[in-house]
């Protein structure tokens, strides 16, 4: 199982598998819900909750090519990074490197809506602009390697830095933030809110350990591929409970897209202590 991670090759092999199921995931989810839309492209509600699936979309001016393409063009925009996607997955490396490019352009045209991205979803479009220079030089092992190392360092300072900055902040070690997520109208949960607001050594228990293996989350590079798992399977948890109790999705599918890579480092950080 492991030497999906150790080598160069199959990671980013796989790190593209993750890649089409989170871009799937994301415009699958866009096409579940675009009758929401006005006929001209603009979002017209904040909230959507339908069949489980739960999305918050803030309302704005559209300034690029929502606004002119209007719902038709949305879709067909959509069914396109559909199509790039479902080709990562091939053993076919130009195929491979052309759908990469057409989801970095892709990404371009949607650069209008970049400031209503969430952290996960920027992290994603990095690594698919790693992996695009990576397929347009396949003979440059030292490229496809600085760039494991690159995704690896970015989703450690995303998790670490994360925790940090909330570990600052005395509502979130109170386990205040929590409680209001269970009771927020978007996001919200009944079973969160009703356990949170009668016991609140177990809410803040639950935010203070969450902060602390985010903070810690640096050492997963310096344990080992054993360790390094043991920080992956964690997030893999953490964010499955997000999914299912508050409809954050999105981070679930985004940010695994770099579990690879930090398998690969951590993996070459121990042979390299281990003098291999």
């Amino acid at each position: 199982m492991t030497d999906l991670v150790t080598g160069p090759d199959s990671c980013i092999r796989l790190t593209c598998c993750l890649v089409a199921i989170a871009v799937l995931h994301e415009s699958l989810g866009y096409l579940a819900i675009i009758r929401q839309f006005r006929p001209d492209g603009i979002y017209a509600w904040e909230l959507v909750k339908r069949h489980g699936y739960r999305m918050r979309v803030t309302k704005y001016l559209p300034s690029g090519w929502e606004h002119l393409a209007g719902v038709s063009g949305m879709v067909l925009f959509h069914l396109t990074r559909i199509l790039a996607a479902a080709l990562l997955v091939l053993e076919h490396l130009p195929l491979r490197a052309g759908s990469l490019w057409l989801l970095v352009a892709l990404g371009v045209l949607q650069h209008n809506r970049t400031f209503f991205l969430n952290g996960s979803e920027v992290f994603l479009r990095v690594t698919i602009i790693f992996l695009a220079l990576a397929h347009s030089v396949p003979g440059s092992v030292l490229l496809r390697e600085a760039g494991l190392w690159f995704v690896a360092g970015n989703l450690v300072l995303s998790y670490a830095g994360n925790g940090w900055a909330k570990f600052a902040d005395s509502s979130w070690r109170r386990g205040e933030v929590l409680q209001r997520m269970a009771r927020d109208p978007v996001f919200g949960c009944d079973a969160v809110n009703r356990v949170t607001g009668s016991n609140l050594l177990l809410v803040r228990s639950l935010s203070v350990t969450t902060l602390v293996l985010q903070c810690l989350f640096p050492l997963s590079l310096v344990t080992g591929i054993e360790g390094c798992l043991v920080f992956v399977s964690w997030a893999l948890v953490f964010h499955a409970l997000n999914a299912a109790l508050f409809g954050l999705a999105t981070f679930l599918v985004a940010l695994p897209v770099g579990f690879p890579a930090l398998c690969f480092v951590a993996h070459r950080i121990q042979l390299l202590n281990a003098g291999g």
